[in-house]
């Protein structure tokens, strides 16, 4: 069953424990792409953040002018550059508290959506007679926050990530297309519209043991390739 919760632009809800057969569901409106898998072992009252983003470079340039000593010479110019990066990506803290009694978890989840959207000039550089351009990203964010009650392994799915892209197209006959005025005739151009929704599946489990954190396939790891596969006998 899907119980939803709205929150501003996004939707919380409460998923089976078959997750293969709500991915299903969700693969009728387009293709499904997994992005991130990510398992992580939280204290009681204490946040934590699971980050799938990629941090994307720019660098801020500083202009320093500098009046020459002499009569009648030019002034020096340095730029010295600053590397910044923003996240774009999807970032999403998370705070349990516990309630052991009932066995269930009191969630709050704030998750975050930063896309770059434009980029704009520092104005700065044209005001100090440099001719360098430097860009600025402009972040387009989508953020929420909300509190829910979970049961132990009760899986919550929340959706309405929502992301526009757009992609200008133009087919034509060669030669025939490129001729002025009637060269539309022989060509098509259009614009590519594509939605995708993000869609976010946590579960959360009570740990009850400390040893119930290390997940089964990373003992498996451990146990093949902790061996000591020297011989005892030299």
């Amino acid at each position: 069953a899907f119980d939803p919760v709205s929150a501003a632009n996004f939707t919380f809800g409460f998923a089976g424990d078959d997750l293969s057969s709500f991915v299903s569901a969700l693969s009728r409106f387009g293709t499904v792409h997994a992005l991130a898998s990510p398992r992580l072992s939280v204290l009681n009252n204490q946040s934590a953040v699971l980050n799938v983003a990629r941090n994307q470079v720019y660098f801020e340039i500083d202009v320093t002018t500098t009046p020459s000593s002499t009569t009648g010479g030019q002034p020096t110019t340095t730029y010295d550059t600053t590397a910044k990066t923003v996240p774009e990506g999807v970032m999403i803290n998370v705070l349990p508290s516990i309630d052991l009694d009932r066995r269930t978890i009191s969630m709050q989840v704030r998750p975050t959506i930063t896309k770059i959207e434009d980029f704009v000039s520092d104005p700065v550089i044209g005001l100090n007679g440099g001719t360098i351009e430097s860009r600025i990203p402009v972040m387009n964010v989508q953020e929420a926050d909300s509190v829910l009650n979970m049961k132990d392994k009760q899986m919550m799915v929340m959706g309405g990530l929502l992301q526009d892209a757009s992609k200008s197209s133009q087919e034509g006959i060669p030669v025939a297309s490129e001729v002025p005025v009637f060269g539309g005739l022989f060509r098509n151009q259009g614009d590519k519209v594509s939605k995708k929704e993000l869609v976010v599946f946590i579960k959360a489990t009570i740990l009850d043991n400390a040893s119930d954190s290390i997940h089964q396939t990373d003992k498996d790891l451990y146990r093949v390739f902790a061996q000591d596969r020297r011989p005892d006998k030299l």
